[in-house]
């Protein structure tokens, strides 16, 4: 495997944990009343949802990457302070990804997480190559217990490409959330630091 040849591309980055209040329309009420004055026909047209539409409606946090120059595989690296609800490694053991005799050479990696409606925890999954691996989060999990908290991420190769060799790991996705805590609580934050990280397979 030639290592020029082995790159990832992160194709989309977002964070989604907000909820979607309402359609905003395309038309106000004052500006369709000047179109039927004008003679102008008022009208609605459905359109596709964006990646970042559908994720504030299902609240869900999401990345996804694109690979290609051999196969791939991904874990999730997870540090916290103040609390202990993941292990330090998902999936504890092995990778996510390459490991079949015919693992694909190029496709996606996409890392999400979803809190369940009723608060009784949530799922994160990763999701590289032809493997896919799940993990129940329970209700402490993350954020989930935090009152409010400020969150970021930097999404690797969001430019100019991650250049990859065999065996040579590289981080994909950081993400860092940080607990806000009310003015004169002199408790120390809670926070999540979690680090997807990928690496290509070493040619057998």
């Amino acid at each position: 495997m030639s290592v020029s040849r082995d790159w990832l591309i992160l194709a989309v980055g977002l964070a989604a944990t907000g909820v979607v209040g309402g359609c905003k329309p395309t038309m106000t009420t004052s500006a369709a009343m000047t179109a039927a004055a004008s003679g102008a026909e008022a009208q609605v047209q459905i359109q596709a949802l964006t990646a970042d539409q559908l994720a504030q409606i299902l609240r869900v946090n999401v990345w996804t990457a694109r690979y290609s120059g051999g196969p791939i595989q991904c874990w999730l690296e997870v540090e916290e302070e103040g609390q202990s609800t993941m292990p330090k490694r998902i999936p504890e053991k092995d990778y996510v990804g390459a490991g079949s005799v015919n693992s694909p050479s190029e496709g996606t990696v996409d890392l999400w997480w979803r809190r369940r409606e009723d608060g009784t925890g949530g799922e994160l999954t990763i999701h590289a190559a032809d493997g896919t691996y799940g993990y129940g989060l329970n209700k402490d999990a993350i954020t989930f217990a935090w009152k409010g908290f400020s969150a970021g991420s930097t999404t690797m190769g969001s430019g100019e490409p991650i250049k990859g060799a065999p065996g040579k790991e590289f981080v994909i996705v950081n993400y860092d959330a940080r607990e806000s805590r009310p003015q004169g609580d002199d408790k120390a934050p809670r926070r999540v630091h979690l680090k997807l990280m990928g690496r290509f397979a070493e040619a057998k």
